[in-house]
């Protein structure tokens, strides 16, 4: 008697939802460095760099900034797959950008604040690839 496989097929659906994981993946690591521009982490972006004030101190708006930031990186990583590099990395690298043009800009205007603000958008670039390092480590395993 011949053996004959009766397991289900996988939904056509699940193929339909495979070309949308990169730019989703890029849309969440774009966005996540994002929330150090929240109000209730730093105010007075509009106004000059020494308007710029972090209403809870300057490190908790770098340990949040960075913590979501690794974790919306990770869970790209996990949403893209094979193509996180594609998706995160571009994206990283504009928000080190971003950052070191804010660094610099604050530098050479002595806006300290600007220049404590550029550090997080770096701390934040820095979180989100070790984010997606991380994720990319364990889903190896």
């Amino acid at each position: 008697m011949a053996y004959i496989h009766t397991a289900a097929r996988p939904a056509a659906r699940l193929a339909a939802w495979r070309p949308l994981r990169a730019p989703l993946a890029l849309a969440l690591a774009l966005a996540a460095p994002a929330t150090s521009l929240l109000p209730a982490l730093t105010t007075g972006l509009r106004g000059t760099g020494t308007a710029i004030t972090f209403p809870h101190g300057f490190v908790t708006a770098l340990v949040v900034t960075a913590a979501v930031t690794a974790a919306a990186s990770g869970a790209a990583a996990r949403l893209a797959g094979r193509a996180a590099l594609a998706a995160i990395t571009p994206a990283m690298a504009l928000w080190f950008l971003i950052g070191a043009g804010v660094i610099e800009a604050g530098l050479n205007t002595g806006a300290s604040r600007l220049t404590d603000w550029g550090i997080i958008l770096l701390a934040a670039a820095a979180a989100g690839t070790a984010g997606w390092l991380l994720a990319r480590r364990r889903s190896r395993r």
